[in-house]
């Protein structure tokens, strides 16, 4: 590629990241307005944290934002999750506005939980991991790991370090961590087309989260149907977006994603049981859907 092409690309990503704050920032205005609290957890928050001499990560060119009300996964309930890291909140500038964000033990904390999070669908959370590992003082560790713990999200901590870092074992030994692994952790890390995330709901979750999720899998919601038929939805095989009636599509979607879950059972036991978990994972699978 040649210099000029660089060139063009750094400014369109600087554009991209432009955009993205400046609509972070919308929101967060918006929110505020309605006297509705938010905070910033990723975009600029982790940046300028784990990234503070370096080009902005690249991002794909949307105008959109997830905002969520908790964190899937977590055992507590949504509202304590949320007094707990509204009280971990600061403030960062960003483009002349003050937009609040949680302080580096509860970043660290997110960091740590969003690489189970995002599974196999993208190599992004691993590599703010990894970096994370590399920069923050082992004193800020401990602090994320009594948070985790405080959470009742600790066995999650722990399993994030042992399957998406190089050097989480050695950090989790000495948090003293411990080095159990659930199966459905070690699923969603080599899956390739998504369905754990579900099976860990209907497994470990609450009753009220099994009917939810049980409702949302037999009867779908319309704009579910809607992003199907658009090609929305990613690793839906081409035989499935042929089918022509969007609830028989919609049916044999959920029954691919069960058969490809249980696919990766064998290789998933094999990773559980495995001396370098990182090495078998990068072997046997790569990220499905790495849009960044």
């Amino acid at each position: 590629m040649s210099e000029t092409s660089l060139t063009v690309d750094r400014k369109q990503q600087m554009a991209r990241t432009l955009h993205l704050d400046q609509v972070a920032i919308e929101i967060v205005n918006a929110l505020a307005s309605a006297d509705v609290p938010c905070l910033l957890l990723k975009g600029a928050s982790i940046a300028t944290w784990l990234y503070p001499n370096e080009a902005r990560p690249s991002v794909k060119d949307r105008a959109w934002l997830d905002v969520h009300y908790t964190l899937l996964g977590l055992r507590v309930l949504p509202s304590q999750l949320w007094t707990t890291l509204w009280n971990e909140r600061e403030t960062m500038p960003l483009h002349g506005a003050t937009i609040p964000i949680l302080n580096e033990r509860a970043r660290l904390f997110h960091v740590v939980i969003h690489t189970l999070q995002t599974g196999n669908a993208k190599a992004k959370a691993a590599e703010d991991l990894a970096r994370a590992i590399k920069c923050v003082s082992f004193e800020r560790w401990q602090q994320a790991w009594a948070l985790a713990r405080t959470l009742q999200a600790d066995h999650l901590f722990a399993a994030a370090l042992l399957l998406y870092a190089a050097s989480g074992a050695e950090i989790a030994d000495r948090l003293g961590a411990p080095r159990h692994i659930s199966f459905l952790q070690c699923v969603r890390a080599i899956e390739s087309v998504p369905g754990s995330v579900a099976l860990a709901a209907l497994v470990e979750g609450s009753w009220a989260q099994r009917f939810a999720l049980l409702k949302r899998w037999v009867w779908p919601e319309s704009d579910y149907i809607a992003a199907l038929e658009q090609g929305k939805v990613p690793r839906v095989p081409g035989w499935v977006r042929q089918c022509t009636s969007p609830y028989v599509r919609f049916y044999l979607w959920r029954t691919w994603q069960v058969v490809s879950c249980i696919r990766t059972w064998p290789e998933a036991l094999r990773l559980r049981r495995s001396t370098d978990r990182i090495s078998y994972r990068k072997a046997v699978s790569r990220p499905w859907r790495d849009d960044r």
